[in-house]
């Protein structure tokens, strides 16, 4: 498999080659090599079609379908440098399987998130400020995934030659996403009482114009820095000027 890098006559300062040394080693892991994805790739193309998609969609097996498709959509917004992955409907033995598993590789470390999607039509909350049951089903769907985990640890670690799942790293206190309704749909109100269900859940709790929001962020920088690259390197602009962070760790994609 070729994980798809740079593109040609990039400036190397924006795309070091220790990382993408460090997403080549990910080749060798048998559960995760075919779903690693390049997640400077993205573009404007690619995230126009994504906000189509969910403009149109009644509930969320197109954006499924999208996404499939398109996984650098649901890896760009994380922060491992060294790589990161999206395996879409992995079995959890016979009793479940979550609609993604993403992840990214730290230097320390392998993180995982449970993701979940729900209709982007759908309200969060009842009048009566209870989770509607579609915000319902997506939580209790990441707390099965996680008791699942909890019981199944170990095979869900091992290798696949020892007849596990090669989820390295993967555990009970892995976070979980759920990408539900729309952001213009989300009350003030509403947007408190995620951010204390969030904290009490250890999951985040998206619409699905999240994740266009931080794509076109990303692409809207990226253009600044190779521009700005470029001009350096043509002489036109000091090298002391505008200071870019090109470390994905040091970047925070809250919206």
């Amino acid at each position: 498999m070729r994980i798809p890098g740079p593109p040609d006559g990039a400036p190397s300062v924006h795309w070091p080659h220790w990382r993408r040394s460090h997403i080549d080693e990910l080749r060798n892991d048998p559960q995760i090599e075919h779903f690693v994805w390049w997640w400077e790739d993205i573009d404007t193309a690619e995230t126009e079609n994504y906000l189509s998609t969910i403009d149109a969609a009644s509930n969320e097996r197109p954006i499924q379908a999208f996404l499939n498709n398109y996984p650098r959509m649901l890896v760009q917004h994380l922060q491992g440098a060294h790589g990161r992955w999206a395996i879409p409907q992995s079995r959890l033995g016979s009793e479940f399987i979550p609609d993604f598993l993403i992840g990214e590789a730290h230097s320390y470390a392998r993180q995982w998130i449970l993701v979940e999607l729900q209709s982007p039509q759908t309200k969060l909350f009842t009048k009566k400020r209870r989770p509607s049951e579609q915000l319902d089903e997506g939580i209790s769907q990441v707390l099965e995934w996680r008791r699942w985990l909890a019981r199944n640890r170990d095979y869900a670690n091992r290798h696949t030659a020892e007849n596990g799942l090669g989820l390295l790293g993967i555990n009970d206190r892995s976070k979980g996403l759920i990408l539900i309704g729309r952001a213009a749909d989300r009350s003030l109100q509403d947007r408190d009482q995620l951010e204390q269900l969030c904290w009490d859940m250890h999951l985040d709790i998206r619409s699905y114009d999240w994740l266009y929001r931080v794509a076109l962020h990303r692409i809207t920088i990226r253009a600044e820095m190779l521009e700005s690259a470029r001009r350096i390197e043509a002489g036109e602009q000091s090298a002391g000027g505008r200071q870019w962070i090109v470390d994905d760790e040091a970047l925070d994609w809250s919206v």
